[in-house]
């Protein structure tokens, strides 16, 4: 290999360092999600799933402050069965940013008529 070669193999080198530097930056910039709520032990409870279906908040609610503990105190939370439009989250969550935890649950085995539980949730200022 001739000099010019040997230079372009170490400036390719270079390059990618860079690229993976610049990428790994970036990725460390991005946004987390503090407190995040975690429902997915409690998807195998027939009760949660029973109250999900009949759209019973208050034992969803008690089944989240029993599970994720910590989570009310750091964060504000809204509990709905329908979506719900930018400007409804922008006027609950004012310039937050907002976090939707999304459950689909199946009726049964004969119909699947499925319920969705979608809970936004952002961080108390």
């Amino acid at each position: 290999m001739s000099k010019k070669g040997y230079f372009k193999v170490i400036e390719a080198m270079i390059a990618v360092f860079i690229i993976f530097f610049v990428i790994t930056f970036i990725i460390s910039r991005a946004p987390k999600a503090s407190g995040t709520l975690n429902l997915l032990p409690t998807q195998v409870d027939n009760k949660f799933r029973q109250a999900i279906i009949e759209h019973d908040e208050s034992y969803i609610i008690r089944v989240i402050n029993e599970t994720n503990p910590g989570f009310t105190s750091t964060n504000n939370y809204f509990i709905t069965f329908d979506r719900l439009s930018a400007s409804d989250i922008k006027s609950m969550a004012g310039n937050n940013d907002v976090y939707v935890y999304t459950l689909f649950v199946a009726g049964n085995y004969t119909n699947y008529n499925f319920t969705v539980l979608r809970v936004y949730y952002w961080k108390k200022t």
